[in-house]
């Protein structure tokens, strides 16, 4: 009927989006957050699938043929705090630190 709507709320830096072999998830990778979020298509259920490694980001997320799954880990990880990092824990900050007006270059 050519409507839409959410299917979930409160994803932080949602990256790449991949529909289960099966049909019935989404897989969310979540850059900042180091993960791969699941989120059922039938509940709108979101619970953690993977967790990546503390020294890299999950970026992207595609099926293989063979009925697993590939995501990137990128950008290695210090042991201080990151703007990322404080963005992901602190929404208001992520909103003023990415909707700020971008510059006007003339010519």
């Amino acid at each position: 009927d050519g409507t839409s709507g959410g299917l979930t709320r409160g994803l932080t830096t949602p990256n790449g989006i991949e529909v289960s072999h099966d049909n019935r998830t989404l897989l969310v990778s979540e850059g900042a957050l180091y993960r791969v979020t699941r989120v059922s298509l039938e509940t709108g259920r979101v619970e953690e699938g993977y967790h990546g490694p503390s020294w890299g980001s999950v970026d992207n997320v595609r099926g293989t043929g063979d009925g697993g799954y590939w995501f990137g880990v990128s950008a290695g990880r210090t042991t201080t705090w990151t703007l990322p990092d404080l963005q992901s824990l602190i929404p208001p900050l992520r909103h003023l630190t990415t909707t700020y007006p971008s510059p006007t270059y003339q010519w």
